[in-house]
């Protein structure tokens, strides 16, 4: 069973020295904020990070505290089984709907809890439809 629903992620560009990730996340959890899904690289001197908090407003409160500016994106937030091939299933009906793909991540802790995928597409509300419509 698929479980899908809107959500906001925040991509933050900070300077790439050892701690920042942590003093990010440490700022974030004296705000008492959740990051419901996070991924981060680096290009260059650059390191980039994207969280889905639960708390869209009180994260970028915390973020202009510190000067840093965010850009703020819808996501789809998307649970589904976390076995083999489910990841494959949900591409391959987004690729059936004609839309594209623009950015994905996806974890699971174990097998007996659900996969969380956050996705970008270029129409998150023609997959939202198909992801929720009745069979």
């Amino acid at each position: 069973m698929i479980v899908v629903r809107k959500g906001k992620e925040l991509s933050i560009k900070l300077g790439n020295t050892i701690g920042t990730g942590a003093a990010l996340f440490t700022k974030l959890k004296d705000a008492d904020v959740n990051v419901i899904a996070s991924c981060c690289y680096q290009i260059g001197e650059e390191a980039y990070f994207s969280i889905v908090p639960d708390d869209v407003e009180k994260s970028e409160e915390v973020l202009h505290k510190v000067n840093q500016t965010s850009l703020a994106q819808e996501v789809l937030l998307i649970e589904m089984p976390n076995q083999p091939g489910a990841f494959a299933d949900l591409l391959g009906t987004i690729s059936k709907l004609g839309v594209g793909v623009t950015s994905a991540y996806v974890t699971a802790a174990t097998a007996k809890k659900p996969a969380l995928a956050v996705l970008k597409t270029s129409d998150n509300d023609k997959v939202l439809a198909e992801l929720t419509k009745e069979p």
